[in-house]
């Protein structure tokens, strides 16, 4: 009877020696790769802040593709969350490298007074994905504003405002949304209205450079005579802000530069200016 119970104790050991070597292997795969086991959301989550990061440097072919691989992935995870997350920052970067491949061709026009206008087709495949962010969370309020951006660019101001509104009623303190607002009623010509929403970015947010370059340009076309001169110093006082913070695309530099050339120019010809 003792048979049995030895070569029972024998498969024991063998089953347990098996069970070590394996995760020795296994550890050390993961050691010399230098890596810990990952989850498939870990991954995804990586993979969207690199593709950002790279964006943000400017370097999109390397970091779009980023983006791309971490919709795929989401999409075959069944993680919409992740969907969202990734879609809302593809469309943002496909904005930006938008509006910086048509910066000069569109400084140009606007130098000898033509408009400018992008295709609506250029715009297509970044509504798509920020459609896409909004289907799975309609509370993603920066996919809420950049939708705005681009119903903007198109000249469908009112629209644009809508989705403006829905992210500040999201979150109330988000300043770029404010700003982008004070743009399209500019736009518009109803200027107190952008007088009040670029005061107000500028309240919520007072680095957001782009606000102060906006308000002041919005000052710098004061015709009121009582009040024009104020606005004018309120206004150079703002272009020389934004300069300082040294940010802004190189054609709003320039713009800003010779604004407040031109507005300090204006403001020496008054009666009441500083001497």
């Amino acid at each position: 009877m003792q048979q049995p119970k030895r070569l029972s104790t024998g498969l024991q050991l063998l089953r347990a020696l098996a069970v070590g070597v394996i995760v020795v292997i296994i550890g050390l795969v993961f050691f010399k790769r230098g890596l810990k086991p990952m989850k498939s959301s870990d991954g995804i989550t990586t993979l969207i802040a690199e593709g950002s990061d790279l964006c943000v440097s400017g370097q999109y072919d390397a970091g779009l593709p980023k983006l791309r691989q971490a919709i795929t992935l989401a999409q075959n995870g069944h993680m919409q969350s992740a969907v969202a997350d990734a879609s809302w920052r593809l469309g943002e970067f496909l904005f930006n490298q938008l509006m910086e491949r048509h910066a000069k061709p569109r400084h140009e026009a606007e130098t000898v007074g033509r408009p400018y206008r992008i295709p609506k087709t250029e715009f297509s495949d970044i509504e798509a994905h920020l459609n896409k962010a909004l289907e799975i969370d309609p509370a993603k309020f920066e996919a809420l504003r950049l939708l705005g951006l681009v119903h903007c660019e198109l000249g469908q101001y009112a629209k644009a405002i809508q989705l403006f509104e829905k992210a500040v009623r999201i979150n109330e303190k988000f300043a770029p949304a404010y700003n982008d607002m004070g743009i399209a009623y500019f736009r518009l010509e109803q200027y107190e209205l952008a007088r009040e929403y670029f005061t107000r970015a500028t309240d919520l947010d007072d680095t957001l450079a782009e606000a102060w370059l906006n308000l002041a340009i919005l000052q710098g076309t004061d015709a009121n005579e009582p009040t024009m001169a104020d606005s004018y110093r309120k206004a150079v006082a703002n272009f020389e802000r934004f300069l300082s913070a040294n940010t802004g695309t190189p054609a709003q530099q320039q713009l800003a530069r010779a604004r407040m050339q031109e507005i300090t120019g204006k403001l020496a010809t008054l009666k009441d200016a500083p001497k």
